[in-house]
Order: structure tokens, then sequence, then C-alpha cells
């Protein structure tokens, strides 16, 4: 639940800065949205606007700058890159939403937060220019970098817009640590049943699957992570993430579109449909699938991921991820239909 809490008034103990001069950012027009990006190696994000807006000039310690207007509504987007310092600078991403969320504003109100680990909201009214506005600002945590989403409006227009570009602001390569996990013992690696009952989920682990910690703060939704990796740079890793209904603000085909673009910025020869298949998902109220096929640039190992979205009638959203490299596919076959055949959503 969002807090309120006063707005301090302290020194500023971190420095902000734009996009660093080697940093490559692409504005360009598809099908009337504006795509903004920029490559993996780089900034590493993505994001769309629909609704009008327009590339500005940005501001000095600003990388991204688009504004929109609409009879009495204006609507302004900008972007802001900065990298973490040690203490007694911002750490999580509450934090550096709570700092910044009033920059630029004058007379500036109470502010709200909400959001942990990695990402986190801060919304507050103000004025810029003597214009009244509300901010929601969105801070990411990434690696070392935060990323800070400035979305502003005036009038009544642009709550929609603004509200796709703050959940569909995608990190293209999270930086996330990988597993430092002691190897697993004989019995990690025999076959078995999982169940987690909150989640109303029930599958089948293959053998030679290890169940892996998650850390829903690094992977937001994140409640199950099974990895098979052998000598050969064979690879299964299959990640499912669960929300309550009534916290998802994006439509299935967003989440999936938002998969797609992430995982072209992140492949070469990238093989991706034009849109999301529908599915079959028994008390499902709304079912997607996905398959993805593509070349990590430096290796040219094959790297296919299969994606199942689906609403379901418990009231929850998942989406289940499953990343195949090298000859898994073939060599791990059994285990891999095993797996989903045995997959189960309950009700209840």
């Amino acid at each position: 639940m969002a807090r309120r809490v006063p707005i301090l008034l302290i020194p500023c103990l971190f420095l902000l800065s734009a996009a660093a001069a080697e940093d490559e950012i692409s504005i360009r027009a598809e099908d009337g949205v504006l795509v903004v990006r920029s490559p993996m190696s780089q900034a590493n994000f993505l994001f769309r606007a629909a609704g009008g807006f327009e590339r500005g000039k940005a501001p000095e310690g600003y990388a991204v700058e688009l504004t929109a207007k609409k009879k009495k509504s204006w609507g302004r987007i900008r972007l802001r890159l900065a990298k973490v310092v040690p203490p007694p600078g911002p750490r999580t991403a509450a934090d550096w939403a709570r700092a910044n969320v009033a920059d630029g504003l004058q007379t500036p109100g109470e502010v709200s937060v909400s959001g942990r680990g990695a990402r986190s909201r801060a919304k507050m009214k103000g004025k810029d220019g003597g214009r009244p506005i509300e901010r929601t600002l969105v801070a990411l945590r990434d690696g070392t970098r935060i990323y800070l989403l400035y979305l502003d409006r005036q009038g009544d227009g642009f709550t929609a817009a603004l509200a796709a570009v703050a959940s569909g602001f995608t990190i293209l390569d999270p930086k996330g640590a990988p597993s430092e996990e002691a190897p697993p013992d004989s019995a990690a690696l025999k076959p078995g049943t999982i169940e987690k009952d909150y989640y109303r989920l029930k599958l089948f682990k293959p053998a030679g699957f290890v169940n892996l910690t998650v850390d829903p703060d690094a992977d937001n939704g994140i409640v199950l992570h099974l990895r098979r990796y052998d000598a050969k740079k064979n690879l299964c890793d299959i990640r499912i993430r669960v929300w309550l209904k009534k916290l998802v603000k994006q439509p299935l085909e967003a989440k999936a579109r938002a998969r797609m673009d992430r995982f072209r910025g992140k492949y070469k020869n990238a093989k991706i449909p034009k849109k999301p298949s529908r599915a079959r998902w028994r008390s499902a109220k709304s079912a997607l699938k996905l398959k993805l096929v593509g070349q990590q640039a430096k290796t040219g190992i094959v790297i296919t991921e299969e994606w199942r979205f689906v609403e379901h009638e418990n009231d929850r959203v998942y989406e289940i991820q499953m990343i195949i490299a090298g000859e898994a596919a073939r060599t791990w076959k059994k285990d891999i239909r095993a797996f989903w055949k045995r997959l189960v959503i309950e009700n209840r």
C-alpha cells in the first residue's frame, strides 16, 4: 500500500547524469507510436509512447524528453539516468523515487511512494513554470544504474497513455547477479512434484533440474525458477511469475509485446511473430503464447524462448517462461514435454 511521507529538504548527496556521450538513444515512429530505446550495450532500455507524443529537446541532466498537447491537456515524459553511489546516497528504488520526485517543481505537495525492491513509484502534485501538474516518477534499479522516468500531466488527458509508459518501461538485459548457490547434491536433482498452494500451482520438476532460490526484488513476480545446465552448454531455464489480477494494470497482450521487444533487442537474427497467438488453458479467462528464436551475438548459440501468459479464473495472472539453448530441446525433449503436460493452475 502506498504511504504518504513529507518532502524533506535535504542536500543532494549523489550525482545524476544524462545518458553518457557514448549512449545511443533511438526515437522512431512505428504505427503512430514513438518507440524509444537504447542498445543493451549502452543505456539498455525501451519504452513506447502513444497518444501524440513528439520528441522535444531534453534539458541538461536528462536523456530523453517527449511532449504532447490535446485541447486543455498536456503531457510530458522525461528520462534521467543515474549511477548508484555508496551511502549516504539513496540505495533502494523507493529511496531514489522519494528523493527525486520533486525535481524541478515549485510548491511541491506531499509524496506517496509505492513498490519495493528494484522498482518503485512516487506521485506528487506541484507546479512547473507556474503550470499545475501531476507527476508520477518510476524509479528502477538495475545493477549499478538507476532509471528515473518522469511522467507529468496537466488536465484530464494522457492518464492512460502515461500509465502505459510506466508499466511498459523495459530493461532489455537485466543485470541481476547470477546465482552463486552451491552445486546441487543428488537429492536436489531427483524428479519430484512441486506444489505452491498460495499461487495455485502444481507442477513436475524433471530429473536433473534444480529448484533455485528466487528473489522477487530482482525479478518482479517470480515464484519459481528451475534450471538444468550441462558441460556442453545445453540449457533449459524455467521461470514462473504470478500476480494478483487486481494489481495488474497491463493487459496480457501488452505483457507479451514487452517480452517480444526485449528479445528483439537482445538477440540477433531474431524470429518473432507479428503478434502473440491465442492459447488454450483450462479455466483461463484469457491465454496467449509465444515462441521466439534468435542467436547470441558472441557465441552464435541458438536461443529459443517459449512463453505462456494466462489470466485465470482464480483472479491471478501467470507468466511462464522457458529458455532453451544449445541442444537442450532435443536432449531433454521428454523432460520438457513432461513439464508442460503436468503443469496445473488450480481454481481453489
